[in-house]
């Protein structure tokens, strides 16, 4: 548990096999070891903690029982086994800790700040409940809040890697991309192997655009043991052409990285969404439903059971596709589907019920689904939380509200997560849609200033993308005026 409680996976599981070693049937390593693995492997392990749960004490079944549901992505009925946990010992700090992550999942960020504060009290030693309350103060926006508690962290345990990687990752979706590279270089020179460092390292060099520095960064990740890790930086590869335009050069690495994948059972449907927004952006929407089909068949093997969230993707291209019916009719059934299996995911619902309006040309209505969806995914990090945002701040421009729309897109464009960069392409764009609404303000030189980045970034794009030579249309335009 104390490499667990490090971060550091790798011996952390070395351990749990060592005791699972000596006795096949022990439910909390399994349970322990869930925490240090991807994908399927994480269902296999859960569910045999919960077979051989029989033989756990009370309170230790309550564990298992919230693990499995959180991996299902059931936060409610995990939330009811650690309150089940807390009635039997109030003072459970551990147990106050998960109940604070599983509320901060939900966006019940004041309920999980409650919960940290309340292990902070009992024991202002516990590392990790300043590591997520510092998240959880950067979801609602204070970030002068988020770096205090981090830095808290930081004194607490200054040789270990994660701090740094923390208040890394809060630099980054705050706009400051040097500091967010210093402390994400700290960690891996703390511990070379501390790959969740090298990964996002190399996130911040796309940014910058040193995209050779970049795929220093990604082979790393190519050099672990771990093969979820190494899928990991398959993926990354791809995102530097990505973020260039280069879509046929990301397309024959996806691809790579899939078959590599394949050979080793590793998790690969993020490789598909990766795709389908590349023939999304080439305008082959049907191709783009295939790999969405094929993301949401592997997803569906790898998490039995769970919402697929993604779904909300399919059904939006659907509604880009003008097939409003059949985009219509998915989306009513999925929303029972979460509403009988998991109410909690019911914001990925109204995701794709603003697509659907946005297509239409509904602005007003598209807004309402945005804005409602947006309300309940506050989690900076997370890469929902740039799609929601980008798609509100699109219905925002189409409908005229400029001054909405202004401050999305900078809000947005301010954000250096991993979370932005899983949509290089919306991540990018956004630079041109931010100019297109400056153009509509009056605002003529920043709009010429963003027309530049855009053009900037893909200025090895491949040849015929609309917004490429729209942008140098728009530019050439706003130069010539008077």
């Amino acid at each position: 548990h104390e490499y667990l409680f490090k971060f550091y996976f790798a011996e952390a599981r070395k351990s749990f096999e060592k005791a699972l070693a000596l006795d096949s049937t022990f439910a909390m390593a399994y349970f322990a070891m869930s925490w240090v693995v991807q994908g399927s492997e994480k269902n296999e392990l859960i569910a045999r903690a919960v077979k051989y749960s029989d033989k756990v004490k009370p309170g230790e079944k309550h564990w298992i029982n919230a693990r499995a549901a959180t991996i299902s992505g059931n936060s409610p009925k995990a939330i009811a086994e650690l309150k089940k946990l807390l009635e039997r010992t109030p003072d459970d700090k551990n147990a106050l800790h998960a109940l604070g992550n599983r509320y901060r999942e939900m966006g019940q960020l004041q309920e999980a700040v409650r919960c940290y504060n309340q292990v902070i009290e009992l024991d202002p030693l516990f590392k990790l409940a300043y590591n997520h309350l510092a998240y959880t103060f950067n979801d609602m926006g204070d970030f002068e809040r988020s770096i205090w508690a981090i830095n808290e962290y930081i004194s607490l345990v200054p040789d270990e890697a994660n701090p740094y990687d923390s208040r890394g990752e809060l630099y980054a979706s705050n706009g400051r991309l040097e500091q967010a590279i210093e402390s994400f270089k700290k960690a891996v020179a703390i511990k070379p192997d501390f790959y969740m460092s090298w990964g996002t390292l190399g996130h911040m060099y796309v940014f910058l655009g040193q995209y050779a520095e970049a795929e220093k960064c990604y082979q790393k990740l190519l050099s672990s043991n771990n093969k979820s890790i190494r899928s990991e930086g398959r993926r990354n590869l791809a995102l530097i052409p990505l973020q260039q335009g280069r879509f046929e050069e990301a397309l024959v690495l996806l691809d790579q990285g899939i078959a590599a994948g394949r050979m080793e059972r590793a998790e690969e449907w993020e490789k598909h969404i990766l795709k389908a927004s590349i023939y999304a952006e080439k305008g082959n929407l049907e191709q783009g439903l295939r790999e969405l089909d094929e993301a949401i068949s592997v997803y569906e093997t790898d998490y039995p059971g769970a919402i697929v969230v993604s779904r909300h993707l399919y059904i939006q291209l659907l509604a880009e596709n003008g097939e409003f019916a059949r985009a219509e009719e998915i989306a009513r059934v999925w929303k029972q589907d979460i509403e009988e299996k998991n109410p909690s995911k019911i914001d990925y619902y109204w995701i794709a019920a603003g697509g659907i309006e946005l297509s239409r040309g509904e602005f007003a209505a598209s807004i309402e689904c945005f804005e409602r969806a947006a309300d309940g995914l506050p989690d900076r990090l997370a890469p929902v939380y740039f799609r929601v945002r980008f798609l509100l701040a699109r219905a925002y421009l189409e409908a005229g509200k400029l001054g909405e729309a202004v401050a999305l897109y900078e809000t947005l464009l301010s954000n250096y997560s991993e979370g932005r960069l899983s949509w290089a392409i919306s991540s990018v764009k956004a630079h041109y849609y931010l100019g297109q609404t400056y153009e509509q303000s009056g605002w003529t030189d920043k709009a010429i200033e963003q027309y530049e980045t855009f053009l900037d970034i893909w200025k090895d794009a491949e040849l015929g993308i609309p917004a490429v030579d729209d942008a140098r249309e728009r530019l050439a335009r706003l130069r010539d005026k008077p």
